[in-house]
């Protein structure tokens, strides 16, 4: 502590200064604040007997704001933060981000509104949310394939009835959480305006459990909060009856194509009929009594916990910054079975609940924390609120099993991005699968402390003075697609923004769904690229990559739709041209792990011809190679153990193909007569054919040998 004092007059008091004992002295000293300040003042809370933590609240927060550090860090900032440089991905222990780029044009005026909206969380939160919420998907499972499951038996295959048995529950709801927690958001932002001119609205940013409580009695009786991961009854939102509909008959369309019955558009009739909509509304009937019923064990299992909080001691009185419920962090390092080097995860522990992590995604958090939570009371209380916030993230996370509708680009498309259009934020993306650290999220209240800006639907890019280009990468949910369609076309058609706007939208091609058709017609299009599954085999980052040790690349299943939406000002800054279009085709289809970079700009793009071509010219390779080596007389070593099994299985086949053929000839003419003085004439003809065979079998073996 005291090699890092500048202020000698400190270090000469120091044991004058270790003995004060009344509270005027202490005020009266204003040393510079160095890292540690905060031990030291531990220690004397401790020699005054617990003097300053009974003083009275506003002399203590005055006296505390003197030890409030202004940057506390866990790990020291990356060298060559700011330089924008791109940073070739290298698969699993390479390069999992780009931390270089800096993205300060984007202040805290310009983060969504939606955190007003959202109720605070903390670990203890997150434990009861997800237990509600594993509850909800179970009975929705089990409801669904119950109410699916019966149909008429009569029914024929061809009846579009019977596709009801392969409808995948799962499927269903996560497309439907997306869109049901998009429209939410937009209709309780709409309530929180009106109800403001009107009544005091409590603020949502302290982490307390008894005021998380009465935020979501709140959000129970006024609506004026959403849930972030449960979802509400479908009286408050009368959309979700629709929304949820619409899934079903999305992945019914899905199942027909599936099964090659033939055009969709008899599916029209089938949706129309009487028994398709008794069963979707009882369906939607179940799933909004199941909703009801989570909320309120949701809400009781919060009051519940926050009396067990209240009545013990989690404070103590000593010390403020020792917090009890803190989630353990251990480190593991395994060899890894398939490359030289190891392996090595970080796991989060909390409340009987683990979860892993990569140790580049942990760094790699760490990181963001750092820059955007400088303001920590301690270095000890900075460590224990990143653990904290890293529990509640990857416990939120987990709770979404859609692997794919979290699936990123491969980081080799988004230097080609920032390269031609200075692109340096993700509309959709997290934390864990950011490339940037800036971006838009779906849940800014465990989303913010790591580099969040919010939700896309509220991000004020009205208020860019210099606009911009954006990647969006949405969820794969129709409703959703459609609804960042209209946001998109709202912002690139006003005619008051005079700076360039442009938006790069990556989703699958299902020309036939709602998302995609709006995106198709919209009228900022600029520019479609089309990648097919088939003919350019493309890439796309697992959306579980932080917690996958091995494959974080995934070939993409579907064919990929590539949109390019600008204003008139874009359209001059930013001109779309075939090269770039090339080498964005170039960098989707390269897969990290398979090959590294070699530094090129433009690698070149493999497709079907030119890989057939090189197993073509490989099988050539191997014989002329085998032939070199049955010429040459050259001993070639020692033969491996596969060869050895080779040799040995080859000699036991010709001692058992002579032993069959000395049974066969020999005495042949004895056996002859047993099989006649029998009656079985035939079977002996059956011995001297089975002769020929062996002889034949012999003369093809001594061809080969030649």
């Amino acid at each position: 502590l005291l090699s890092n004092v500048n202020n000698q007059s400190i270090i000469n008091h120091v044991p004058d200064f270790l003995s004060i004992t009344s509270l005027n002295q202490l005020k009266g000293i204003n040393p510079t604040m160095i890292r540690g300040d905060n031990d030291l003042y531990s220690v004397m809370d401790q020699m005054m007997a617990g003097e300053i933590n009974s003083l009275p609240e506003e002399e203590a927060a005055d006296l505390s704001n003197k030890y409030v550090s202004s940057d506390i860090r866990m790990v020291p900032e990356i060298e060559g933060y700011g330089t924008n440089k791109s940073i070739p991905e290298q698969g699993t222990c390479g390069n999992i981000w780009n931390p270089l780029v800096r993205a300060d044009s984007f202040t805290e005026s310009d983060i969504s509104s939606d955190m007003d909206c959202i109720p605070p969380t903390n670990p203890w939160v997150e434990v009861a949310r997800r237990r509600c919420y594993e509850k909800f998907k179970k009975k929705f499972y089990s409801t669904f394939s119950w109410i699916a499951s019966n149909r008429n038996p009569q029914s024929k295959a061809t009846d579009p009835g019977s596709l009801w048995g392969k409808m995948p529950p799962h499927s269903i709801l996560e497309r439907f959480y997306f869109a049901c927690k998009t429209k939410e958001t937009v209709l309780v932002l709409e309530k929180r305006k009106k109800a403001l001119s009107t009544e005091h609205l409590p603020q949502t940013n302290c982490e307390d459990m008894a005021n998380i409580v009465s935020l979501m009695s709140i959000q129970k009786n006024k609506d004026l909060l959403i849930d972030p991961i449960l979802i509400s009854p479908f009286q408050t939102y009368p959309t979700s009856y629709s929304m949820l509909r619409n899934e079903i008959e999305f992945q019914f369309k899905r199942e027909w194509r599936k099964s090659n019955k033939g055009n969709v558009d008899i599916l029209d009739l089938f949706f129309a009929s009487s028994s398709f909509q008794k069963k979707c509304m009882k369906i939607c009937r179940e799933v909004n009594e199941l909703a009801i019923e989570v909320s309120r064990d949701f809400i009781e299992d919060l009051k519940k916990k926050s009396g067990e909080l209240s009545s013990s001691s989690h404070y103590s009185r000593r010390n403020v910054t020792q917090k009890k419920g803190i989630p353990k962090l251990t480190f593991s390092r395994e060899q890894d079975t398939d490359r030289a080097g190891y392996v090595e995860t970080f796991s989060v522990t909390f409340a009987g609940l683990s979860f892993r992590i990569s140790r580049q995604h942990f760094e790699k958090l760490q990181l963001l924390y750092d820059r955007f939570n400088k303001k920590s009371k301690s270095p000890a209380v900075h460590k224990d609120l990143f653990h904290s916030a890293i529990f509640v993230l990857l416990a939120r996370y987990d709770l979404l099993e859609g692997a794919g509708l979290q699936s990123s680009l491969n980081g080799s498309v988004f230097d080609i991005l920032l390269e031609h259009f200075d692109c340096r934020l993700e509309c959709f993306a997290s934390p864990l699968n950011s490339r940037y650290e800036r971006f838009c999220s779906a849940y800014v209240d465990t989303d913010r402390k790591f580099g969040s800006l919010g939700s896309f639907f509220n991000f004020n890019f009205e208020g860019l003075k210099s606009g911009g280009c954006f990647q969006a990468n949405p969820p794969f949910t129709s409703d959703f697609i459609h609804a960042m369609c209209i946001r998109m076309e709202h912002i690139l058609t006003n005619a008051q923004l005079q700076v360039p706007f442009m938006f790069i939208v990556f989703v699958p091609a299902w020309k036939d769904s709602k998302g995609w058709q709006s995106i198709s017609k919209a009228s900022s299009l600029v520019h479609h690229l089309f990648l097919s599954q088939k003919d350019n085999p493309h890439y796309y980052t697992e959306g579980t990559q932080h917690r996958r040790m091995k494959g974080r690349y995934r070939m993409a299943s579907f064919d990929t739709s590539v949109f390019f939406l600008q204003n008139h000002k874009a359209k001059e800054k930013w001109p779309i041209t075939e090269m770039m279009l090339q080498e964005l085709r170039n960098a989707f289809a390269l897969n990290p792990e398979g090959k590294t970079f070699p530094g090129a700009k433009v690698a070149a793009l493999k497709t079907k011809q030119d890989i057939e071509g090189e197993r073509n010219a490989r099988r050539v390779t191997s014989k002329e190679t085998s032939k070199k080596h049955m010429a040459s007389d050259i001993p070639l070593g020692k033969p491996s153990k596969g060869k050895k099994r080779q040799m040995l299985s080859t000699k036991r086949r010709h001692i058992s193909s002579k032993k069959m053929k000395k049974l066969v000839s020999d005495d042949s003419q004895s056996q002859l007569n047993i099989l006649s003085s029998l009656g079985i004439p035939e079977a002996a003809k059956g011995a001297n054919i089975s002769v020929d065979i062996a002889k034949t079998r012999e003369k093809g073996r001594q061809r080969k040998k030649k």
